[in-house]
């Protein structure tokens, strides 16, 4: 409840990685801010890769891969720990979610 966290611009997905960091897109803008784990400031941002005011929804993989889709642009994925994409799926028409396995158990 009232989380504090600061930095934020129309968000629009929460996303719980390793470690309890968070990933928060934010649609009024063109990033996605990094929380580690009892901050309520961003340890990081990612830019590079998200569109302007498109980032929807983003979400983990059990490796700790982070995937952000761009609407009605494409999706990026995100090595744990680095804000460069090492992955782009382009032409889908409106890609506005993401989903992973397995499921979170916590």
């Amino acid at each position: 409840m009232n989380s504090g966290l600061t930095s934020l611009n129309g968000p629009i997905s929460v996303s719980f990685g390793k470690s309890d960091i968070i990933y928060v897109s934010n649609f009024a803008s063109s990033t996605v801010n990094i929380y580690t784990y009892d901050s309520t400031t961003p340890s990081g941002d990612i830019t590079n890769g998200i569109e302007k005011y498109g980032p929807t929804l983003g979400g983990f993989t059990a490796n700790g891969s982070y995937f952000q889709s761009n609407q009605s642009d494409n999706v990026v994925g995100y090595k744990s720990g680095q804000t460069s994409p090492f992955s782009t799926l382009s032409g889908a028409s409106s890609p506005l979610g993401i989903a992973s396995e397995p499921l979170v158990k916590k």
